[in-house]
């Protein structure tokens, strides 16, 4: 009688392989770990907070006034309060955020605040390709800010970038007639 194995081609060798075939076993796999590398370090950045969060460097406001531009940069860093140079009025106003990123996509938010109170006129906008993110308020929406209280003198501006309510800054300004 002979040995004959009906199963003999579907059984696994379990010799050696071939140099080609641990080469490309071995790129798998390392493809593999550097994936599984890059998502654990992912997650643990978006669960302390978000990841790539942007951080602001500039603001800077610009407002017309009877014969010229009146602008004012202030220089800032996150969780700090500034005092603006200049006295704004209730025509229109240009503001500015310029990160230190210069990549898009980034979200800044500019609420004005009076008397400690934040006002219902929210600005939002996206960075663009150099990392700046320009907000405008019209006259009439400077008006009803001015408005918004009784004798208000100042206003101050709350800059929340990316979401990170903990380091958002505040420009306070005088504001005129």
């Amino acid at each position: 009688m002979t040995k004959y194995d009906p199963y003999d081609g579907l059984k696994p060798k379990r010799g050696r392989m071939a140099k080609g075939m641990r080469q490309r076993w071995g790129a798998l796999a390392a493809a593999a770990f550097g994936l599984y590398i890059y998502n654990v370090n992912n997650r643990s950045r978006a669960y302390g907070g978000g990841t790539n969060l942007g951080t602001a460097r500039s603001i800077e406001f610009s407002q017309p006034s009877a014969t010229t531009m009146v602008s004012d940069m202030v220089r800032v860093a996150p969780g700090n309060t500034y005092d603006l140079g200049m006295s704004l009025s209730t025509s229109a106003l240009g503001i500015e955020v310029q990160l230190h990123q210069t990549e898009s996509g980034h979200t800044v938010r500019v609420s004005p605040k009076v008397d400690g109170l934040e006002l219902d006129s929210v600005k939002v906008d996206t960075t663009n390709s150099n990392g700046v993110a320009t907000i405008q308020y019209s006259a009439e929406e400077m008006n009803v800010i001015k408005n918004s209280g009784v004798m208000v003198t100042s206003i101050e501006f709350r800059v929340t970038v990316d979401g990170d309510y903990g380091g958002s800054f505040f420009v306070r300004c005088p504001i005129g007639a």
